[in-house]
């Protein structure tokens, strides 16, 4: 993982200094001098980011090393002063060479970085301080765990009714929070169930599990923002534009329907969060998974290229869902269903079209 991050860094710098230099030359500058300047600040990139990589890695080890008893916490702390003590010097030796440019880093401007990233961290630390207490108050008092057995006992035990009663108490718990406590508080309160259910009889909930568990629970969490009657990110947009509220954050939601079905299949089909799969199966995840939102988009919009009938719309639904979910003869299926609906829609339109100009 260490050198596919570096391998990363280097290509990301690579390309950055190729767009960056196609698109301030004009056409009459050489060639020639041109991918020498590229491969001038690419050095100038890479060498900085592979020895500051090297440095810091160096003096994780060495506090290790030193501080092998320190704790999990004072680890992080000492680490944090060691990094800042490191990587200013390296920063400011390695930023000589952007001299011409006004956005030169010097040590002035990374101390008024850092100020600025302090303060627009202290409502983040804020409400993750009061987020932490009520975690805190949760575990320790059981509710977690109360609330867990209510919403798998309301369920009957079975999935699909215990996710969508966890979707409702996320879209209630997520009311006013901001992102960081939003997760904290439905993490605390919802994921336990999921996980719980998805478990079963094993002796421990696998990575996939926690995982699926715990991005159900943020993705409905963050959606709350969205979902009337509450819907904070639709007052605050309607306060600009002078909208209903209320209209505003149902339009929202039918946008965003795809928010709403997707999570669902994190818990069903794991697959698409490139848990236990290969390169081949986490391919056709990704693939099959933004064409089934897109199928999925189109049915709940009811326009493409035209307007869109409600079999349409249905036969797209269909479509999408079945992409979404894994498998290679769901994938199949609702890829073939979603091409042919949307070449027999395109010709439609095309031929209404038509049409419409012989008429005009």
């Amino acid at each position: 993982m260490t050198i596919a991050a570096l391998a990363l860094g280097v290509v990301v710098a690579i390309a950055t200094q190729v767009v960056t230099r196609r698109k301030g030359f004009s056409s009459d500058e050489d060639p020639a001098d041109s991918f020498a300047l590229v491969v001038q600040r690419t050095w100038q990139m890479v060498v900085p980011f592979v020895l500051v990589f090297a440095v810091l890695w160096l003096v994780k080890f060495v506090v290790e090393l030193a501080l092998p008893d320190i704790g999990r916490a004072w680890s992080v702390v000492v680490l944090s002063f060691a990094y800042a003590a490191v990587t200013a010097p390296l920063v400011a030796l390695f930023g000589r060479w952007r001299s011409e440019s006004p956005d030169k880093l010097s040590m002035a401007s990374l101390v008024d970085g850092l100020v600025g990233a302090t303060r627009i961290a202290l409502p983040i630390v804020v409400a993750c301080a009061a987020a932490g207490i009520l975690a805190g108050m949760i575990t320790l008092t059981g509710l977690g765990h109360k609330l867990a057995d209510g919403l798998i006992g309301l369920g009957g035990g079975y999935l699909i009714p215990v996710l969508a009663l966890s979707m409702l108490a996320c879209l209630i718990l997520g009311i006013g929070l901001p992102t960081t406590a939003n997760y904290v508080v439905t993490a605390t309160l919802a994921a336990p169930a999921i996980v719980i259910l998805l478990q079963g009889d094993l002796p421990q909930a696998t990575v996939a599990m926690v995982l699926s568990a715990h991005l159900f629970v943020y993705y409905f969490g963050v959606m709350a923002d969205i979902t009337p009657p509450v819907c904070l990110a639709a007052y605050a947009a309607c306060g600009v534009s002078g909208g209903d509220p209320i209209r505003t954050g149902g339009n929202a939601v039918r946008i965003a329907i795809s928010g709403f079905v997707v999570p669902f299949f994190f818990v069903i089909s794991p697959e698409l969060l490139l848990q236990e799969v290969n390169w081949v199966e986490g391919t056709q995840a990704a693939v099959s998974s933004i064409a089934g939102v897109f199928f999925l988009g189109i049915a709940v919009v009811g326009y493409f290229q035209a307007r869109i009938s409600v079999a349409e719309r249905l036969g797209l639904a269909a479509a999408g869902l079945l992409l979404v979910h894994f498998g290679v003869m769901s994938d199949v299926a609702g890829l073939s269903l979603g091409l042919a609906l949307t070449m027999v829609h395109i010709r439609l339109s095309r031929a209404q079209q038509s049409n419409s100009a012989a008429l005009a």
